[in-house]
């Protein structure tokens, strides 16, 4: 059984929801499950053309995932391009991440996390 938790968006206060998420699985996912449990997880990767379409959906929620000073250009391995946290920061975010998620949730493996 797996949990997937993507894409993670950093903003203020991100790391406090996920404390409340994983506090929140602890509680309620019974032991046998936990013995099977694992988890993906992906931090946010954007492109500009989603972008635009989002500011005419949502722009308050779009405010959220388009943060150019915490992001960086990269191209996928099809040939688009994107834009994600920039490196340094996402090591950052991942070993904050990693460290909650030991805290409280150490009986669900990180299978892969970028």
């Amino acid at each position: 059984m797996h949990v997937n938790f993507s894409p993670v968006i950093v903003y203020e206060g991100w790391q406090q929801d996920y404390r409340e998420l994983f506090e929140e699985l602890n509680a309620v996912v019974h032991p046998k499950v936990k013995e099977q449990m694992s988890c993906e997880v992906n931090f946010l990767t954007h492109n500009f053309w989603q972008h635009e379409a989002n500011l005419a959906i949502n722009p308050k929620a779009e405010s959220l995932i388009w943060t150019p000073e915490t992001q960086e250009t990269k191209r996928s391995q099809f040939g688009g391009i994107n834009v994600r946290y920039q490196h340094q920061l996402k090591n950052q975010l991942i070993s904050e991440f990693k460290q909650l998620h030991q805290e409280i949730i150490p009986w669900c493996p990180i299978r892969y996390i970028f």
